[in-house]
């Protein structure tokens, strides 16, 4: 055998050259690789309260410490393009989850200055569970070869309970194994009560056994899918790295694939500070920002970081947005306006009432996210009437005051809102009646202006009137034939003969006109039809000439049956109605046991009308002539046999005066 003889001195350069080795050797943590420019993770967004969205954040610094103290004017949202800024920012603490896993083995009962290595270990920990403050949100768990020993526990007392345990242990009758990092990472992967907190484990281990190795990686590759790092305390001589690189190196990649890092305790070294791995993932921010998206869709979103010389971007993450424009609704419209002479309270003199009428609608978030409106607008005809642009913005006072003669006037309403969506309801037909006023000639004189020049012309006439008739009279006075007349007794006018009798007098007829009532016939056996009113650009109340079965037999819908469905969907309705306002099952009507007819609203997207007022959840009975309007299709309702209407009977009699 080879043998090499070392001098005194030999002997001595040969001990500095270790103690140098070891030095080197001598751990200094092994970590896992940091940015050396930081960085910004997107951890969600909320779109639930849009156009006010939510996001999430965490923003770490070079050195790989988390900032703890931005201001809202240090972040800038980037969405589809465009720079938003945020309106808030709060810091969160959620906690984090560890799980503290132990791989008991006789390794660790090896002293160093008379103090075994997990007691070392187990000292620590419990200094550091003392140190947490009251009511820390931090959730720990406690896993040995045995299985799971404490699980998520907020309860400092029952972590050092349970440390107080392991330090009892045995550990000669224990034998390496990878139990308790395996259900370490189990554990991390189960959904715990708060979804936003994060993981982490922290494995105390001695160098493996060779046959232990192979999972590694499979653990690894989870913990890092889980986004839950593994911090490794590796309980060996400062050699390992160097003398059994084959133990030592898949224990580091296991730490530095997950996230963690590595540190190589000998039982001289300061154990390091948990918090210095946790603090990292206790903490995230929430920004709040007032979203411009105006319309459905997936859109990119990400964050700048700007705080004095840190300047970082996220990475991009696709938020799926449902925006769809406000929906006006018209709210009990009045389908006829009358329009009285009436005095008002303070006057004795008449003007037509009411002066205006109110208009109210309520306006609804189809897409699910309620938000601030910019404005409403009424449109009679057409032409703009009344424009909300501050609350309330769900009722108009229309002026009625220019509208001086009967008319049918069609209303509808736009509604935008703060993201400059617009939508317009359907159409609301409406008639104005407004009652003649009665001729008053002197008061319309007496309101000329011209009162001045009439008074003097009338003057002149009357001057020119009693001139003239004294100029005659007094020559006819003077006339022969005159002064014969005057004295002749047979000339002499004969008074007329009272007669205290009075002429009768008569009460014209009065023609009171009547709702139109016409039989459908024998057509059908039917007992009512619905009859299709045609579309001339407005509908009216009392039609103009008479509709039948028999005028147009393919627009009549015969109501035979105990129940008629109506709607879009010929597979699912009696008779079907080619509209884009009707709905698949619009409206029933229903045969009662009376032998009438009550129409129902089978939840349409348009409604069902009567007379053009809304049919409620209950029903409408329907009646002789009635309109009835399925979304824009229009029908008249008409029984084959109509109660008869009574006429008014109207008689002339005298009566003495």
């Amino acid at each position: 055998m080879l043998q090499i003889r070392r001098s005194p001195s030999g002997r001595l350069l040969y001990t500095f050259l270790i103690t140098i080795i070891l030095g080197v050797m001598i751990p200094i943590p092994h970590a896992s690789g940091q940015d050396t420019t930081g960085k910004v993770v997107l951890s969600g967004i909320n779109s639930d309260s849009f156009p006010t969205m939510g996001i999430e954040f965490e923003v770490y610094e070079p050195a790989g410490g988390f900032v703890t103290e931005l201001q809202p004017g240090d972040v800038t949202i980037q969405e589809d393009g465009g720079l938003l800024p945020a309106t808030s920012l709060e810091l969160l603490q959620p906690g984090v989850q560890l799980t503290i896993a132990f791989n008991l083995s006789p390794e660790l009962s090896n002293r160093y200055a008379g103090v075994t290595r997990l007691a070392n270990i187990l000292e620590r920990l419990a200094q550091w569970s003392q140190a947490q403050p009251a009511g820390s949100p931090d959730q720990i768990s406690l896993a040995t070869n045995t299985g799971l020993q404490l699980i998520r526990s907020q309860s400092p007392q029952e972590l050092e309970a349970a440390l107080f345990a392991l330090g009892n242990t045995d550990l000669q009758a224990e034998q390496s194994s990878l139990n308790a990092l395996t259900r370490a990472v189990d554990l991390a992967a189960e959904p715990g009560s708060d979804q936003t907190m994060k993981r982490a484990i922290l494995y105390i281990t001695p160098l493996p056994g060779a046959a232990a190795l192979a999972p590694l990686p499979n653990l690894a590759d989870r913990a890092l899918l889980q986004d839950t790092p593994i911090y490794v305390w590796l309980v060996g001589s400062a050699s390992a790295p160097a003398s059994l690189p084959e133990l030592f190196t898949p224990l580091e990649n296991l730490a530095v694939q997950s996230g963690g890092s590595l540190f190589l305790y000998t039982g001289q070294e300061a154990l390091p500070d948990l918090d210095g791995y946790l603090n990292p993932r206790r903490y995230r921010y929430r920004a709040i920002y007032d979203s411009k998206i105006q319309a459905g869709g997936s859109y990119d979103v990400s964050l700048k970081i700007q705080r004095g010389d840190l300047q970082l971007t996220s990475e991009s993450r696709p938020v799926f947005v449902n925006v769809l424009p406000p929906n006006p609704i018209f709210l009990s419209p009045p389908a006829k306006i009358e329009r009285v002479w009436k005095k008002a309270a303070d006057s004795d003199e008449e003007t037509l009432q009411p002066a205006n009428s109110v208009i109210q609608i309520v306006v609804e978030f189809s897409d699910g996210h309620p938000r601030p409106l910019k404005a409403t607008r009424l449109f009679v005809n057409g032409e703009l009437a009344v424009e909300n642009t501050r609350e309330p913005f769900e009722s108009f006072t229309w002026d009625l005051t220019d509208y001086l003669t009967d008319g049918r006037f069609v209303l509808n309403v736009e509604v935008e809102d703060n993201l400059g969506l617009v939508r317009r309801s359907i159409d609301t037909p409406v008639d104005l009646s407004v009652q003649p006023a009665e001729p008053d000639l002197i008061k319309s004189i007496l309101n000329s202006d011209d009162l001045l020049v009439f008074g003097g012309v009338l003057a002149a006439g009357v001057v020119l009137v009693l001139a003239l008739g004294l100029v005659g009279r007094r020559a006819h006075q003077n006339s022969p034939a005159s002064r014969r007349a005057r004295e002749d007794p047979l000339t002499q006018p004969v008074g007329p003969r009272k007669d205290n009798g009075k002429p009768a007098a008569a009460f014209p007829a009065v023609d009171r006109p009547t709702w139109p009532r016409y039989a459908v016939g024998s057509l059908s056996s039917a007992p009512a039809w619905l009859l299709r009113v045609p579309d001339t650009g407005g509908l009216s109340a009392a039609p103009k000439s008479h509709l039948s079965p028999s005028s147009n037999p393919a627009s009549a819908i015969p109501l035979s049956r105990r129940e008629t469905s109506l709607g879009s969907d010929a597979q699912a309705v009696n008779y079907k109605l080619s509209s884009p306002t009707v709905s698949p099952l619009h409206a029933r009507i229903l045969q009662t046991s009376e032998g009438g007819f009550m129409i129902q609203d089978a939840g349409s997207v348009a409604g069902t009308w009567v007379n053009y007022a809304p049919v409620p959840a209950q029903g409408v009975l329907l009646r002789h002539g009635d309109l009835v309007q399925i979304g824009k299709v229009a029908f008249r309702f008409e029984l084959a046999n109509p109660p008869e209407e009574r006429q008014p009977r109207i008689s002339n009699r005298q009566e003495p005066l």
